[in-house]
C-alpha cells in the first residue's frame, strides 16, 4: 500500500464524494480513510453507499478535527499518510508526482490552488512559476514562513504526505489540544526531529476557500494554545541559532495577535480604555485593525445587490 488518503469529515454530505473520487485517480496504490466525526446528515450513509473495498469507513463521536485525523493514523496502512479535506479535491497524478521525487524524504507537499466559493476562480496559494523544482524546508524557513498576519503565505496551510514510519519512530501524532493549527504543529515537531521536508513546485491540490473563514476572527484562547506549543517546541529541542531566531520571531507574531484578539475582545464588551492600553502594550497590534474593519465592509457590501446599489443613482 502506497498512500492513505485520511478525510476527516464533519457534516460533509455536499462535499464528500467529490474528495473521494478525486483521491482514486492518483495513479497509485491506496486507501481511503474517512472518519466521519459525529456528522449529523447524510455523510456517513454517502460514504457506505460507494460500497468500494478501497474505502474504510469510521464512524465516532463528535472530538474536533485533531481526534479525526488521529483515528485516521490509527487505521492508516499505507507507507505514506496523506490528508485531505473533506471539502477539497485532489488534481488526477498528484499523488504519482510527488512519489517519484521522495525517496529520501519524509514530507513532500507541492502549492495549493485556491477555489473562491462564488466564482469557483482558482489562484495559486503561493505565487510562483509552477516549474517543477524541488526546494528544501528546514524549521527555522518554516517558522519564518508561518508568522501570524505575515506577508508570506503560511507554509501550514499545504498539505503534506507524510511517511508513517517517521510518525510512528517519534511517536507523533495531531495535537488535539489545538483548536487551530494543528497541521503546522505537527510538522513543526517533525522538522524539530530533523526529518527531511521537500516541496515540489506544482499544484494539485485545491483548497476550497469559504465566506465565513474570511469573517471569522480568531479567538484569543486558540492563540493561546499555539503560544504554548511555541514554549514546548523551546524547552525541548536543542535548537541551532537559526532556530532559535525564527522561534523568537513565530512567538512574537502569535503575541502580537493574541494582544490584538484580546483588545477587540475588550472593546467588545465595552471596556474601551482597557482594550486601548492593551494595544499601546503592543503597537505592532495596531495595524491588525484594518482586518476587522475589512471583514466588516465585506459583510456591509454582501447586504446590498447592484440592483440595490443603482436604486440609489
Amino acid at each position: 500500500m502506497d498512500v492513505s488518503i485520511i478525510i476527516p469529515a464533519f457534516n460533509a454530505e455536499a462535499t464528500i464524494i467529490a474528495a473521494i473520487q478525486s483521491a482514486f485517480v492518483q495513479n497509485v496504490r491506496l486507501e481511503v480513510v474517512v472518519v466521519d466525526d459525529g456528522s449529523s446528515d447524510s455523510t456517513f450513509s454517502r460514504c457506505k453507499s460507494l460500497a468500494d473495498p478501497r474505502i474504510l469507513i469510521q464512524r465516532i463521536e463528535h472530538r474536533g478535527p485533531g481526534a479525526a485525523r488521529n483515528i485516521g493514523l490509527q487505521i492508516a496502512r499505507g507507507k505514506w499518510v496523506a490528508l485531505l479535506d473533506a471539502d477539497d479535491v485532489m488534481l488526477p497524478g498528484r499523488l504519482s508526482r510527488l512519489l517519484e521525487i521522495g525517496d529520501n524524504a519524509d514530507i513532500i507537499a507541492d502549492n495549493l490552488w485556491l477555489r473562491q466559493e462564488t466564482t469557483h476562480q482558482l489562484t495559486l496559494f503561493i505565487d510562483e512559476p509552477l516549474s517543477g523544482e524541488v526546494s528544501e524546508i528546514d524549521l527555522a524557513y518554516f517558522l519564518n514562513n508561518n508568522q501570524m498576519f505575515g506577508i508570506q503565505p503560511s507554509l501550514g496551510y499545504l498539505k503534506p504526505i507524510i511517511r508513517k514510519s517517521v510518525l510512528e519512530r517519534y511517536d507523533l501524532k495531531y495535537r488535539e489540544d489545538l483548536r487551530i493549527g494543528e497541521d503546522f504543529a505537527l510538522v513543526a515537531l517533525l522538522l524539530a526531529e530533523n526529518t527531511r521536508y521537500i516541496r515540489h513546485h506544482s499544484a494539485g491540490y485545491i483548497y476550497q476557500k469559504h465566506s465565513k473563514s474570511t469573517s471569522h476572527r480568531l479567538q484569543a484562547q486558540d492563540i493561546r494554545g499555539l503560544i504554548d506549543f511555541d514554549r514546548e517546541i523551546g524547552r525541548r529541542f536543542p535548537l541551532s541559532i537559526a532556530e532559535r531566531l525564527a522561534l523568537e520571531g513565530h512567538f512574537a507574531s502569535l503575541k502580537m495577535a493574541y494582544d490584538f484578539s484580546c483588545a477587540l475582545d475588550d472593546m467588545a464588551s465595552g471596556k474601551i480604555l482597557r482594550g486601548v492600553k492593551r494595544l499601546l502594550r503592543n503597537p505592532d497590534a495596531v495595524p491588525l485593525l484594518k482586518y476587522p474593519i475589512k471583514s466588516r465592509m465585506n459583510r456591509i457590501r454582501s447586504h446590498f445587490s447592484k440592483k440595490d446599489f443603482a436604486s440609489l443613482d
